[in-house]
């Protein structure tokens, strides 16, 4: 007896399983964050009430301090996930290679306008962006066509004629310029661009977001170079005379 199964609502089910999973996943980050938002509330006139009673150097109002910066540590994590869940997977294709992800400071604030760009070991630009108000980026790197036939053994010769080899795979690392920085940031980790992969990264920026101090000598007035003139003078006089 021939059995006809129909398969599509289980392939269907399996398919919506992750989207229900990364749905659920997000409104539980979102209610956590929420309750930690309004405990922060509390959090923060505790603290006033503590510094008002017992001063702002008392153990009870800077524990009360110390608990405010642990909260607002949590909410910049729970604050990156929520973005984090909410990115979209850009959709991947043959001949180009994807690195999407956040561009973020120290305190977990995502860069906006930072040029995000794909550069080979030479820094040579294969492909450039820009963060959006999240530092949020999505860089698209076009791969190289290998050129030649394709001279696989035992490949008949309707294969190797006129055959055209697959992208190759390329190199490259990923370069962060803030507006405002002097020098670009250059992360240490190198890619392998395959044809129809992507990946996904997040870059911690400190110190790019500052701009490089420049030092500088102070400014010398007339006055300060004659009285420094005069200095040198009976210096030069005696060396003179020793001759």
């Amino acid at each position: 007896m021939a059995i006809n199964a129909n398969f599509d609502p289980f392939v269907d089910a399996f398919a919506g399983a992750g989207a229900f999973a990364d749905a659920l996943r997000l409104a539980v980050v979102s209610g956590l964050r929420e309750f930690r938002a309004a405990e922060r509330l509390a959090a923060e006139a505790e603290q006033k009430r503590l510094e008002d009673k017992y001063g702002p150097k008392s153990r009870r109002a800077q524990d009360a301090a110390a608990r405010l910066d642990q909260l607002d540590l949590e909410l910049a994590t729970l604050d990156a996930e929520i973005v984090r869940q909410q990115t979209v997977t850009p959709q991947t294709a043959d001949g180009r290679f994807f690195v999407y992800g956040r561009v973020f400071d120290s305190t977990g604030q995502g860069l906006a306008r930072v040029a995000v760009a794909a550069v080979d070991p030479k820094l040579t630009v294969l492909s450039r962006t820009t963060t959006g108000d999240l530092g949020r980026f999505e860089l698209l790197v076009p791969l190289r066509q290998a050129t030649g036939l394709n001279q696989a053994v035992g490949a008949d010769e309707s294969t190797r004629m006129g055959a055209v080899a697959p992208p190759a795979a390329i190199t490259f690392q990923i370069q962060l310029t803030q507006p405002k920085a002097q020098a670009p940031y250059l992360d240490s980790e190198t890619f392998v661009a395959l044809p129809g992969q992507m990946a996904y990264r997040e870059f911690l920026a400190p110190d790019m977001v500052r701009p490089i101090p420049v030092t500088t000598k102070p400014a010398v007035t007339k006055a300060e170079a004659t009285k420094a003139k005069a200095s040198k003078a009976p210096a030069a006089a005696r060396a003179k005379k020793r001759k």
